[in-house]
Parts: C-alpha cells; structure tokens; sequence
C-alpha cells in the first residue's frame, strides 16, 4: 500500500513488478509445480500441457495482483482495486484449479508429504470449505468487504487488514472455483449445487455493481479523498468505472464458468444415464 503524493499510473508503473518477495513466492511456486512435472515424466506418465499452461497463467494473476505496480495504486484507485479484485478473487484461483496441482501434489510428492496432504484433505474442515455453499458465502463476504466503507476505510488506513482482505479475496475464490470447475476429482463437488452456486453470483455482482454507480460519496470515504495523487483524478468517476470493470468482467468470468460447470452436469448425467442402460441390459440378459 501506498500513501502520500503518488505519480500518474502510466503503463509502465501499472505493468512493473514492485514486490521482490512476492515475485519470489511465485518463482518458488512454479519451481516446485515444474518439479512435480519432472517426476511424473520421469516415472513415464505425462502431464497435460494445459494444466501446466493453466497453472503459469494463475500463478502469474497472483503475482501480478499482489506486488505489482497495480497493487501500489489500489487504494489511490477504485477502478483498479476492482481489477485487483477481478485477478486475485476470480481469474488466479480459477486457472490455478484448472492446473490440477492438488492431484499433481497427490502424484509426485514425496511420501510423506502426501499421507499428510491425504489427511488434510478428508478432514471436517476440507469437507466443509469444498461445499458449493461454503464457497458462495465466503466470496460474497469477499465481495461485499471490499466496497464496505468502514472496511474500504480500515485497508487505507491498515495495512495488515489491507493484507488480510487480499487473503481472504484469494481464500474466498479458490473456495468458489475449486470445487466447481477444478480438475482435481478430490475435491470437486456436486455440479448441480456448483451451478447454482455459480450462478448465483450473477445477481450479486449487479447488486453490488449498481449500488457503486448509484453511490453518492466514494466508498473509501475521507482516508480515500485525502491520498495525495499527482494526476487530475475524480472520485465518482473513478467509482463508476470501477463497477462498470466489476459488473462486466465478473459476469463475463461467471458466465463462462457457468457454462464450464453445466457441461460437466451434463456430461455426469449421460454417464450415469448410460451406467443405468448397461445395469438394465445386464438384467434383461440374465432374466
């Protein structure tokens, strides 16, 4: 987070890597993705090449949202703390459960690593945060801190709240996205309860996105109109494109998912439709 007088957010601020450390948790994180590749190859098994694609386009989103000069004018800018929110709470969890990394994690890790990852996995706790529900209510929560002006006001003034929202964005996405879309079979959840959820964010998204443009003060409040900025910058304005990115490319993120998710309903339907014909069949045969 950045106070004080601020430069014009020009593309190569925006675009620049701010944040050594968190560009070297992303470095680690593929490495260690790259490695459990390497095993799987060299056991004679193969790896999708979209799931590693996947995986290298999440992680990037992740890096990207959070030590990026994009994360430095989060709190300067509402319309980009929305297109924060859009990489962190939506696209990075989604193409990180497309990568599979749970079931690559399952394949290639040490003995060890994966009795205890088995377990953590079977737990109440696991259970509980891979129901369709649970993700809903923990990315709506998401959603509505980050425009909640006592809670806008708190992460410009906190930087540790500041932290936890990002935290809890990522949590709450990955929660969402996971067991709804997610190739990891461990972890998926019903599709019929994942499209509903899914799709229930269609209409919270509007809600939040029509109370921005209809707001009359920006939801950041005093601490937000105080930021020194060295550009020509109107509050509403900036308030208004911020819903105007939330409302378009969440639902954008949302119908595709969606649609991912109905396919996947679809396709469990025809098989169980099928595993019903060949029990049927067997019946006739031994009649």
């Amino acid at each position: 987070m950045m106070v004080g007088s601020l430069p014009p957010p020009d593309a190569g601020r925006l675009l620049s890597i701010t944040s050594p450390l968190i560009a070297a948790a992303g470095i680690g994180a593929a490495w260690l993705y790259w490695r459990g590749v390497r095993v799987l190859v060299a056991r004679g098994r193969r790896w999708p090449v979209s799931r590693s694609a996947a995986f290298a386009a999440g992680i990037t989103c992740a890096v990207y949202g959070l030590g990026s000069g994009l994360a430095d004018y989060d709190d300067a800018s509402f319309a980009l703390h929305m297109i924060q929110h859009l990489l962190l709470g939506m696209l990075a969890p989604l193409l990180l459960a497309a990568s599979g990394l749970v079931t690559l994690a399952l394949q290639s890790a040490p003995a060890p690593s994966r009795r205890g990852l088995r377990w953590l996995l079977h737990t109440r706790v696991a259970q509980v945060l891979t129901q369709p529900l649970t993700g809903f209510s923990l990315f709506v929560s998401a959603l509505v801190m980050s425009v909640w002006p006592p809670a806008a006001r708190l992460a410009i003034q906190n930087d540790a709240f500041h932290a936890y929202l990002h935290l809890h964005l990522l949590c709450a996405g990955a929660a969402l996205w996971w067991p709804a879309i997610g190739v990891d079979r461990v972890l998926r959840a019903r599709p019929g309860a994942s499209f509903l959820a899914v799709v229930g964010m269609i209409p919270v998204h509007a809600f939040v996105a029509v109370s921005l443009l209809t707001a009359v003060s920006p939801v950041g409040g005093t601490p937000f109109l105080q930021i020194a900025r060295g550009w020509s910058f109107d509050p509403m304005a900036d308030q208004r494109a911020g819903a105007a990115a939330l409302w378009i490319g969440g639902e954008l993120v949302t119908i595709v998912a969606a649609a991912l998710v109905g396919r996947r309903w679809y396709l469990a339907d025809r098989r169980a439709a099928a595993r019903v014909d060949r029990r049927l069949r067997s019946e006739l045969e031994l009649a």
